[in-house]
């Protein structure tokens, strides 16, 4: 399973949306730790109506406008992947652009779930 994370504000670092995405991804990564350290992976498993993922077999893309600057390595199974619109003014254009730009992104590398941190604009169609 792959997940998608809007994680754009990583840029922005001294916003509050910012501050809750950094602190989003210590938790996550964190969770992850404690799982592996006792050793309870293989019984953690995201599960819907049609199926069930072990923790260990999810892939997370982070999606970011720059290169993050993070204080802790993030494990294997996380996947950054930085681009920018074409539209280079910090603006709503761009913000806008970037949405757009970023469904594409997701679907093209197959992530079955998405998730941001903030209302956004972002339309899967």
């Amino acid at each position: 399973m792959r997940i998608g994370i809007n994680a754009s504000f990583l840029a922005k670092p001294m916003t509050g949306i910012g501050q809750v995405t950094f602190n989003f991804l210590k938790e996550l990564k964190e969770f992850q730790t404690r799982l592996l350290d006792d050793g309870q992976v293989s019984n953690f498993k995201f599960q819907n109506e049609v199926s069930s993922f072990k923790f260990q077999d999810v892939r997370f893309v982070l999606y970011c406008q720059e290169e993050p600057k993070l204080d802790f390595e993030l494990p294997e199974n996380f996947e950054i992947r930085v681009f920018l619109p074409w539209w280079k003014r910090d603006d709503v254009i761009r913000q806008w652009l970037w949405e757009r730009q970023l469904a594409r992104e997701a679907m093209q590398d197959g992530c079955e779930v998405f998730f941001s941190l903030y209302q956004s604009a972002t339309v899967f169609s």
